[in-house]
C-alpha cells in the first residue's frame, strides 16, 4: 500500500496520538482567543462594547465571499 515508517500494527495508535495531538491545539487555540477577547473586552470604552453586530457583519461577509469564491472555482469560473 504505502509507507508511513511504521510498522502496520503501530500505524492506528500513530493516527489516534495525531488527531488527539491536533483537537489539543485546537482547544488551545480557542482557549488563547477567548482570553484575548476577554482582556481586550475588559479595556474598551462602554460605547464600542454596545455594537457587537460590527463582528458578526464583517464575519459573514468574509464567509460569505470564500462560499462564492469557492463555489465559482468549483465550477471552473476563474475571478
Amino acid at each position: 500500500m504505502f509507507d508511513a515508517g511504521l510498522p502496520a500494527g503501530e500505524i492506528p495508535l500513530a493516527l489516534l496520538g495525531f488527531n488527539l495531538g491536533l483537537e489539543v491545539g485546537q482547544l488551545g487555540v480557542i482557549a488563547a482567543a477567548g482570553l484575548s477577547f476577554v482582556a481586550i473586552r475588559s479595556v474598551l470604552p462602554t460605547g464600542w462594547r454596545s455594537n457587537r453586530a460590527i463582528p458578526a457583519y464583517i464575519i459573514g461577509s468574509l464567509a460569505a465571499f470564500w462560499v462564492i469564491e469557492r463555489t465559482l472555482a468549483a465550477f471552473g469560473v476563474v475571478i
